[in-house]
């Protein structure tokens, strides 16, 4: 599944669960089981598409960049989703733009040592997972051939290796 996809059905789900939770309260429950997207994450998908109109969303960029305009007034909104799109803004530089009222330089995201994110375990966590629902998106695991199978179990041996260590 692309970024684009991904991101489209985030918001998507995000603007269903809006509407279920205030249309059938208790279905609202059943639809958390039902699709098995844990109750935060639905709850940060919601907040976004309640924030961003349907009519000013991008629909090639990702709920990060949908999430880091939300707090701005929709006619902001549109032009800082389009300033994305433009100069292909990661989503530090797009929140560093909109703070500065302009488009950040490399620069400044050097300069504010605040403003700087730390590579922790947790980003290559992060990576890794996408990845995984990636693969397992688009084949079905009980659809990966033996030799695919074994690559990916020596692969995660290495990992199941950290894990005993600690």
């Amino acid at each position: 599944m692309t970024n684009v996809t991904m991101a489209t059905r985030q918001i998507a789900a995000g603007s269903c669960s809006t509407f279920g939770l205030k249309a059938y309260g208790e279905k609202y429950k059943e639809a958390l089981v039902a699709t098995g997207i844990p109750y935060k994450t639905l709850t940060n998908y919601a907040s976004v598409a309640r924030r961003v109109g349907q009519s000013i969303r991008e629909p090639i960029l990702g709920l990060e960049k949908h999430a880091a305009v939300s707090k701005c007034k929709p006619r902001d909104q549109k032009y800082w989703l389009r300033m994305a799109i433009k100069h292909n803004l990661s989503v530090r530089r797009l929140r560093k733009s909109i703070k500065l009222g302009r488009i950040a330089t490399e620069e400044d995201l050097l300069s504010d040592a605040s403003d700087r994110r730390e590579i922790t375990h947790l980003h290559m966590i992060d990576g890794f997972l996408r990845w995984w629902l990636s693969e397992t998106n688009r084949t079905p695991i009980n659809e990966w051939d033996v030799e695919w199978r074994k690559t990916i179990k020596n692969d995660l041996r290495r990992l199941v290796e950290i894990y005993n260590l600690l």
